[in-house]
């Protein structure tokens, strides 16, 4: 049986990427909520955040409010699968978390390398599958170039959008690196081009060699080697 319940959850797991059919009632809200505790603490959220969408169980199968379970996979894309029920006759469901967040959208179609304005940008509530994002939500701004040509209501992701060069290839900037509590700062060229929060390669003023850098702000540049 044991062996059985095992084959039926690597079928489970397998077809994770499977969009999941709208249920009723296949999972005990007792049992669900259980489930969505034992995610959240995995999580580090509240549990009232969660979502869940569950997989088909059996009509054969019953699965009591206060059944045992096992909480298994690394829930990537927000998909786990629990094993519920007595041991000799286990039930295996696949299930998908996510939370809803406040999520960075186009208002409007965008063009292709065309700057955003502030009204190309709305926020809206949707559900992000999987845990959340260490660092909070990305927030693009005005100014930022579309790295692709967007729809409305494109969900604008890293891939899509991107900050606008803070630093051009060939310009000069100041390189700047602190050394106990004094604060060293030398004449350079960027050999790349590069936004806020970018490492960039720096070739110094009568020195040979480069040295890398983070981009802090428009012509200046922290070393980092």
């Amino acid at each position: 049986m044991i062996s059985s319940a095992r084959a039926l959850l690597g079928l489970l797991l397998l077809g994770a990427p499977t969009a999941l059919p709208a249920q009723e009632a296949a999972v005990p809200p007792a049992l669900a909520a259980r489930v969505a505790r034992e995610i959240a603490g995995r999580w580090g959220v509240e549990p009232d955040h969660l979502r869940l969408e569950w997989g088909r169980v059996s009509a054969r199968s019953e699965l009591a409010p206060d059944a045992p379970f096992r909480l298994l996979g690394r829930g990537e894309g927000g998909w786990y699968a629990i094993v519920a029920g007595p041991a000799a006759s286990p039930v295996a469901v696949r299930v998908r978390a996510g939370s809803v967040d406040s999520v960075a959208v186009a208002a409007r179609a965008v063009a292709a390398r065309a700057p955003l304005a502030a009204e190309d940008v709305r926020l809206e509530a949707r559900v992000r599958w999987g845990a959340p994002r260490e660092g909070g939500s990305f927030r693009p701004m005005a100014g930022w170039l579309a790295a692709r040509a967007l729809r409305a209501g494109d969900e604008l992701r890293p891939t899509d959008v991107s900050a606008p060069p803070a630093v051009a290839a060939g310009e000069p900037v100041r390189l700047g690196w602190r050394r106990g509590g004094v604060v060293v700062e030398m004449e350079g060229t960027a050999m790349s081009a590069g936004a806020i929060g970018q490492t960039i390669p720096v070739r110094l003023r009568g020195r040979a060699g480069q040295r890398t850098g983070v981009v802090t702000a428009p012509g200046v540049v922290r070393m980092t080697s």
